[in-house]
């Protein structure tokens, strides 16, 4: 490996037909006489070996004052050599915003010429106010740019609209103000996220979810067969769930959530994820709100043997009892009738 120092002054000369008499890149010199280099007998890596470099142009270094003759609309370069390697990059006044894009070269035509990449550069280089004070949660602001007409359905980059960045800041008021004045709580974004999804995941929120559902939030149907859908992410989501999110669980079945759904991808329910991962809590929510406990999964396993499959010893056990108790009330409700319908 050669060490080739750019900025040395000390010179070690290879050989008198390695000197050029006409200037050449730095490139073309070092490939000229890489193999000299390399078969040199007892050259050291250690050692600065800049001869090769000897007749290449040095970098150049223009002090900022001279690097412009003027600035109008145009760039005009000053001082520097034919031969020169400084790479010339400008650094423009103000904001990029405000600048005309109007270059002179053959591309600069096709720019201004292709719509696609006027839209493009339009898009990016446009001001998102309304979103920033979205995110940021300034409910006072997004009240002064609705009443000024301000396009309350804009989206950024990635589809999101005010309300995910709302539903992130988590201030009630900006989100109440955005429903009121009829942002769409239902756009995915491109990663497939709602306002509600964000609400749900990102910053639980039984009070939220219950406006969201207020003005027509609704549970997007899958978009693709191996989409779990937003209510087993959510059970998923869940280790020892608090009050709130048990009440967003019950507030999910009652606006369409299906506890047992036979077309889960896999055929694994919520209960066969609450098995899963021994979470007894979840177990009896679930149960209490419905869930089959002999729903099968694509392995033809109930809940109770996923939880046999994966040593849950407590959900195991917890399931059994719950079982055993099925089974009572079972065996009660078959005496009882008989014994009704005599009376």
């Amino acid at each position: 490996m050669v060490d080739i120092n750019l900025q040395s002054e000390n010179d070690i000369l290879i050989g008198e037909d390695n000197i050029e008499t006409e200037p050449e890149s730095i490139v073309l010199a070092y490939l000229r006489n890489k193999d000299s280099i390399l078969d040199h007998d007892g050259l050291s890596t250690t050692r600065k070996k800049s001869s090769i470099l000897e007749n290449v142009p040095k970098m150049e270094t223009i002090h900022e004052d001279k690097q412009f003759s003027s600035f109008s609309g145009q760039l005009q370069i000053s001082e520097l050599s034919e031969s020169s390697l400084d790479v010339y990059i400008p650094s423009y006044p103000g904001s990029p915003r405000s600048l005309s894009i109007r270059p002179s070269s053959s591309t600069g035509s096709i720019i201004e010429e292709d719509p696609v990449v006027l839209k493009a550069i339009e898009f990016l280089h446009q001001d998102r106010d309304f979103l920033l004070a979205a995110e940021t949660g300034n409910h006072r602001l997004l009240e002064i740019y609705i009443r000024k007409g301000t396009d309350v359905q804009q989206i950024d980059h990635i589809g999101r609209n005010a309300l995910h960045f709302a539903v992130c800041s988590n201030n009630l008021r900006a989100v109440q103000i955005l429903l009121v004045a009829g942002v769409n709580p239902n756009i995915k974004d491109n990663v497939g996220m709602t306002p509600l999804s964000l609400c749900l995941m990102r910053r639980p929120s039984l009070t939220v979810a219950q406006l969201l559902f207020d003005h027509g939030a609704v549970l997007v149907p899958r978009s693709d067969p191996m989409d779990t859908g937003l209510f087993i992410q959510f059970v998923m989501m869940c280790r020892t769930p608090t009050e709130v999110e048990q009440g967003i669980l019950k507030l999910l079945i009652e606006k369409g959530a299906i506890i047992n759904d036979p077309n889960a991808p896999g055929g694994r329910q919520a209960l066969h994820f609450a098995a899963m991962s021994n979470n007894t809590t979840l177990i009896r929510i679930l149960v209490e709100l419905g869930a089959d406990l002999h729903m099968r999964n694509h392995r033809d396993e109930e809940p109770i043997d996923v939880a046999d499959t994966f040593r849950c010893t407590e959900a195991y056990e917890l399931l059994c009892d719950l079982i055993d108790n099925e089974s009572s009330r079972s065996t009660r409700s078959l005496i009882i009738e008989p014994i009704q319908d005599k009376l």
